[in-house]
């Protein structure tokens, strides 16, 4: 574990140094560049990255350790390109995939490019960043770099799983994404860069601040299994060289194509669809040119259809009445909420079933549809036979396809929809389908009923008296038709006869011999009997319609649908806010697979039923015997041991899923269930456990040093608020309270200030704050040496501080925003002060007590919510010559608790210190 709160990252950061050093050694186009070296800073304004919804102003201090490989290209003015990833993990991981793989792909780039005969034409700068977990700040960083201006495109490495193949989550425009046209062994999918811009995936990485910045590249990652993401699973054990392989070489493969190009690389600069299939090929296609498409093929393919309709009802070709169209409908609405009582059943049974195993569901719900659908369509074509009835459920088929379309061309023009290429797909497909049955019937031989003609039966059958035809052995004659015998009309007129015929003479046998049957027939009786040949007649060409419809529908369907799962399932365990979206993704999947194949299903045999019933069966027995977690797929737990300063308290919280955590922690001996208190939401299904346990010990030394006001000490260096009763009416109530405060800590470097009042109207009273570097305090020359207006009044110098962040000239960090603070996060390098082992964050807050609304409303004081954080939970310190584990309950947790539970961190550390003061 070697998160930016912990020891192991600077060592980290060294070994990744010397490595580089080695590498770029002799190299004489290669230059590094080393944040902590050049103390580069930053000071920001950051909306929550991992939180849309999250509209606080957030302002962040970071000190920087990023390191940087700057490979000058032959050509400078050509745009550069970036390829970075970052090398923090999370407290809880070892970081294997997220992102010790990026980190190593780009080592092994690296070392290619300097072992190199040539130098490429554009310049290539690696970013090995850190801090990436809390905030995404080492691409933030790099975004103020010198180096930044050399680079406008970008690659970006990440692990949002453990292992698998790595794929292309999203790009920004289509010229970069045809990149992937030179990797290897492609692996994208256009999908999830829907999930991403329709806020489904809410958390981000550092592509969204490259791309922000006015960046253009591409994001690659490794997707599932999320259970494992940010455990200890997330290691070496859990993933293989060939994920790492893949990731290394097809990022080489596109930096090798693209390194040595002159091209511009701006022909297309929308958004895309993109795929591949089995690895091997990789489409990409313009948004734009699929919204055209689309619109060509809504309006032409239902024209042909209609035209060739009307040539097939003119030509008496098809018989279908209105009966033949309501039994797709009907089985469709009946396979609909077949499928969402089965999977409300499966649900109630197990609620995280779905994140054990998305297959079981699957095949269950997937059965279902498929013999709901027989039972209707072959019991419609056994008791109302229609003709045709695979092209009646085929035009179905393709109409609702059209209406699927319509609702996805609309979004792709609002909403930049690049997810809905499946539909346009699917469309296509039914379609052809469609258009081969009609093309059939157009150019099939119509019937012809020529009125008045008389049909001449010679019949050398005797009949008996019981009125059935018999042979010359007075056998029975049974009609293939299964229909009565025709009367024997003898046209004693002897007209309308095609034959000629005479009178019947005494030489005419009486009981045997040939006789004449005539029968005038009529058109409707006629027409009855071609209408029953037709329905009864073979189809020949339900083989071309089958094999355009079938296979690619199944392939490309259930390909991106298990992919979609696969990167989602898991995501049950964090709550049930997910739970609905992820059965309905499930419930469409196998209805979408079974609904492709319902033009067809009448016409299964019995074991095919049979296997059918067999695979119901598997999928509802395994269903019903699956755990809610396992080993492979475990329970992920969030814990975090919280001190208090001011109670000189310390509970341990763990977070999760509703309805496991009590029964997880009584596998801990020494913990007893009734000192276990838990809270739930039922709103989100989940609920925090706290319990009184093993406090933490977080540094080594005397027992003194780790009482809790040592790790976290707060204290008031100066503070003008003497506004403390309302009805002083001499109490100056208009000029901004200044309060500076010192925190000292002990063990880490990262903590976060937030605010509240006493009255629940104002936001964010903290409209400016000064972060001193160093310990320095301001004088009045340093508050206004960088003010833009000569003024002399206090008033003025406080208007001339421009909005935003800007430094005095001592290098202090100023930053004003008079819509409110609401958070202000502290992230330095060094652990401690010279001739300290505390490390110390000096801050100035100005703050306003008033508030305009209707009236003027006023505050007496501003509370101040200190929090700092620690982590490396299976360190030993040593205490007064006694060796502890840093983290003790964490420790004990992972080791007394289930296999199939993994842990993770609930806050940016596994300790986190509370301290409270008012201004």
């Amino acid at each position: 574990m070697h998160p930016f709160t912990s020891a192991e990252n600077d060592a980290l950061h060294d070994y990744l140094g010397s490595v580089i050093d080695t590498v770029t050694e002799g190299v004489p186009y290669m230059k590094t560049s080393y944040d902590k070296n050049e103390n580069h800073t930053i000071l920001i304004n950051q909306h929550d990255v991992f939180n849309k919804s999250n509209n606080d102003c957030r302002v962040i201090y970071y000190e920087s350790s990023n390191i940087l490989v700057k490979i000058e290209g032959s050509e400078p003015k050509l745009p550069g390109i970036l390829v970075s990833a970052h090398y923090d993990s999370v407290p809880t991981s070892f970081g294997t995939t997220d992102d010790g793989m990026g980190i190593a792909s780009m080592l092994g780039i690296l070392k290619h490019f300097a072992e190199s005969e040539s130098q490429p034409l554009r310049t290539l700068i690696l970013n090995f960043n850190n801090n990436e977990e809390f905030g995404l700040l080492g691409a933030e960083a790099f975004a103020q770099h010198k180096w930044f201006p050399d680079v406008s495109f970008f690659i970006n490495l990440e692990g949002t799983g453990a292992g698998g193949q790595p794929i292309l989550f999203r790009g920004t425009d289509k010229t970069v994404i045809d990149w992937y046209h030179s990797a290897s062994t492609p692996y994208a999918n256009s999908i999830f860069q829907e999930g991403f811009n329709s806020g489904f995936i809410s958390s981000q990485t550092d592509y969204h601040v490259y791309e922000r910045s006015g960046l253009r590249g591409i994001d690659i990652a490794f997707y599932h299994p999320r259970s494992f993401y940010h455990t200890f699973k997330d290691s070496v054990k859990y993933t293989s060289k060939g994920s790492l392989w893949m990731m290394m070489s097809n990022v080489l493969d596109i930096l090798l194509d693209v390194t040595y190009s002159s091209e511009s690389y701006d022909s297309d600069l929308e958004y895309s669809v993109y795929f591949d299939i089995l690895n091997i090929w990789f489409f990409n296609f313009s948004l734009n040119l699929n919204f055209v498409v689309n619109v060509i093929l809504l309006v032409l393919v239902p024209s042909i259809n209609i035209i060739l309709l009307l040539i097939v009802f003119k030509r008496n070709t098809w018989f279908i009445g209105l009966k033949g169209w309501s039994r797709f409908p009907i089985t469709l609405i009946a396979c609909y909420y077949s499928t969402l009582f089965v999977s409300k059943q499966l649900y109630n049974l197990n609620p995280l079933l779905i994140s054990v195993n998305f297959y079981y569901p699957s095949m269950s719900l997937f059965s279902i549809t498929i013999l709901i659908g027989y039972l209707i369509l072959k019991a419609s074509a056994y008791f109302r036979p229609v003709h045709d009835q695979k092209l009646v459920v085929l035009l179905e088929l393709n109409l609702l396809s059209w209406l699927s379309l319509v609702w996805i061309t609309y979004k792709i023009k609002g909403y930049k929809n690049m997810g809905g290429y499946l539909l346009t797909l699917f469309y296509v497909l039914t379609s052809l389908a469609s258009f081969w049955g009609l093309v059939g019937l157009s150019f099939r031989k119509s019937p012809c009923y020529q009125p008045n003609k008389t049909v001449i039966v010679y019949n050398s059958t005797n009949q008996s008296q019981d009125g059935n035809d018999r042979n010359s052995n007075d056998q029975p004659v049974h009609h293939d038709n299964g229909s009565e015998p025709a009367p024997h009309i003898h046209d004693i007129n002897g007209e309308g006869s095609d034959t000629e015929q005479g009178d019947d003479n005494e030489s005419t046998p009486l009981m045997n011999g040939t006789s004449v049957v005539i029968n005038h027939e009529t058109q409707d009786s006629f027409m009855h009997k071609v209408k029953h040949n037709a329905i009864n007649s073979l189809q020949y060409d339900w083989l071309i319609q089958f094999i355009t419809l079938i296979p690619l529908s199944i392939f490309f369907i259930y390909s991106d649908g298990r992919l979609v799962l696969e990167a989602l399932h898991e995501t049950v365990q964090e709550n049930k806010l997910y739970d609905d979206a992820i059965w309905k993704l499930v419930a469409l999947l196998s209805t979408s697979l079974a609904a492709i194949l319902m033009p067809f299903i009448h016409k299964m045999n019995m074991i095919t039923v049979q296997l059918i019933l067999l695979l119901l069966a598997y999928g509802l027995f395994e269903s019903y015997f699956s755990p809610s977690y396992n080993e492979s797929t475990p329970l992920k737990l969030r814990f975090v041991e919280m001190f208090d300063v001011n109670s000189n308290s310390c509970l341990a919280s763990v977070y999760g899923r509703q309805g496991f955590i009590p029964q997880i922690l009584s596998e801990v001996p020494y913990l007893d269930p009734k000192n276990v208190s838990c809270s739930k939401n039922e709103w989100a299904g989940t609920e925090i456990c706290s319990y009184e346990g093993n406090r933490p010990w977080l540094v080594s030394g005397k027992l003194e040093d780790n009482q809790y006001d040592q790790y976290l000490n707060v204290t008031v260096l100066s503070n003008t608020n003497t506004f403390r009763d309302v009805s002083d009416e001499a109490a100056d109530k208009f000029t901004p309270v200044e309060s500076v405060l010192e925190v000292e800590v002990r063990g880490t470097r990262q903590c976060y200030f937030t605010f509240n009042t006493t009255s629940t109207s104002f936001k964010a009273p903290v409209k400016m704050i000064t972060v001193y570097q160093d310990g320095n305090s301001l004088t009045e020359e340093d508050i206004w040496s960088n003010a833009s207006l000569d003024v002399d009044s206090e008033d003025k110098k406080e208007a001339a501080i421009p909005n935003g962040m800007s430094r005095d000239s001592k290098g202090n960090w100023i930053y004003k925003e008079m819509k409110g603070i609401d958070l202000l996060q502290l992230h330095k390098l060094q652990w401690a002060n010279e001739g300290s082992n505390k490390n110390r964050f000096t801050v100035k807050f100005q703050w306003l007590p008033f508030h305009y609304d209707s009236d003027i409303e006023l505050i007496t004081n501003l509370g101040v919510n200190v929090q700092c954080h620690w982590s490396g939970f299976d360190d030993v310190v040593n205490v007064n010559g006694e060796n502890h584990d840093k983290v003790q309950e964490y420790v004990d947790l992972m080791t007394y608790t289930d296999v199939g539970v993994a842990w993770t961190n609930f806050r940016p550390g596994v300790v986190q210190g509370n301290a409270y003061l008012e201004l």
